[in-house]
């Protein structure tokens, strides 16, 4: 079975180390890793793209909603897909090279101001009630880590 860990990074350098040891040392095809963050373009000004490229993760709206304000603030996302027997290992590599607490961030950025992910919301259809929005193939975070495995 095939699952994606999703972990996040503070710079570049530290995501790119993570992709490097992936692939070099654990056998993983560079085509099964995706790096995400904010690129500069030829006319010298980042752009917000990183959004439409995190949707294709099938992590909750909630995390990608989080993923997304840390790209926003500079940080990296590295998403992998990789076979079961490889999962525990690789979350080891991803907090080894430095990837980050998200629950810890995000608690840092709810301090600070920062609004938590809001689900959708219909209007009420008699006798129904409200309904929210859902994610499939959720990942859940993994303790200590800014990596998430789904």
């Amino acid at each position: 079975m095939i699952r994606t860990i999703t972990g996040l990074f503070d710079s570049r350098g530290a995501a790119e180390s993570v992709i490097h040891h992936l692939v070099s040392h654990d056998d993983i095809d560079r085509s099964r890793i995706t790096l995400h963050g904010r690129a500069k373009t030829d006319d010298g000004f980042e752009h917000d793209g990183f959004w439409t490229s995190l949707l294709h993760l099938f992590i909750p709206d909630s995390a990608r909603h989080a993923y997304s304000e840390a790209i926003r603030r500079g940080g990296y996302v590295v998403s992998a897909e990789l076979p079961e027997e490889k999962v525990a290992h690789a979350l080891s590599i991803f907090a080894s090279h430095g990837a980050v607490d998200l629950n810890r961030r995000q608690a840092e950025w709810r301090s600070e101001g920062w609004l938590d992910y809001a689900p959708p919301t219909q209007a009420p259809v008699a006798g129904i009630g409200i309904a929210t929005g859902m994610s499939i193939g959720a990942a859940a975070p993994q303790a200590g880590t800014g990596a998430a495995a789904g």
